[in-house]
């Protein structure tokens, strides 16, 4: 969150922003896609943890992480 410090003390508004902490690539990549299509990315995260735990009772593996990409 070094960051973070960064931009504080060099005086930008955190206000006006989103803040997301993410630690791959491919997760960012869908942060900004679903921010793109105007979608909150909480509300995505919580469909998906929803989606999980329905899968994982009737099908006996897990997920390691699942991300969003639009079909085009």
């Amino acid at each position: 969150m070094a960051q973070i410090k960064l931009l504080v003390d060099e005086g930008v508004n955190l206000s006006d922003y989103q803040i997301r902490v993410v630690d791959d690539m491919e997760i960012f990549i869908e942060k900004v896609q679903i921010v793109t299509e105007g979608f909150d990315d909480r509300a995505i995260e919580l469909l998906k943890y929803v989606t999980i735990s329905e899968e994982t009772e009737a099908v006996q593996f897990s997920y390691e992480h699942i991300v969003l990409q639009k079909l085009v």
